[in-house]
């Protein structure tokens, strides 16, 4: 599937598209989206994204919008009308979730 067609797809069907990625493959999305946007590196939005999962005072989110905020920071050339920031925020989270349970089944 190329980017155009995910970033193209309604929201039902993107939803249903990315439930079945591995993380390597919401990483090459990801970067893919990041390129497009010409933004922010991976790297720096990997950063953005623990810091706001793991604070410094503790605790952590209850929902999703402090992940959507980091993403419209760190593309603000993005319209906040396009929803192509909710679709790199989901496929990011989606690498993050699915990394960090990988990590948990190693032995």
């Amino acid at each position: 599937m190329t980017i155009e067609e995910l970033l193209s797809m309604s929201q039902k069907s993107f939803a249903t598209a990315i439930s079945g990625f591995d993380h390597n493959t919401c990483e090459c999305y990801v970067r893919m989206i990041i390129a497009k946007l010409q933004g922010s590196t991976f790297e720096d939005y990997v950063c953005e994204l623990i810091q706001v999962a793991m604070p410094a005072e503790g605790g952590s989110p209850k929902d999703v919008m402090p992940y959507y905020r980091v993403t419209k920071k760190l593309f603000p050339g993005v319209s906040a009308d396009n929803d192509i920031l909710g679709r790199l925020s989901s496929l990011m989270l989606l690498m993050i979730v699915q990394r960090l349970e990988n990590e948990k089944t190693k032995p």
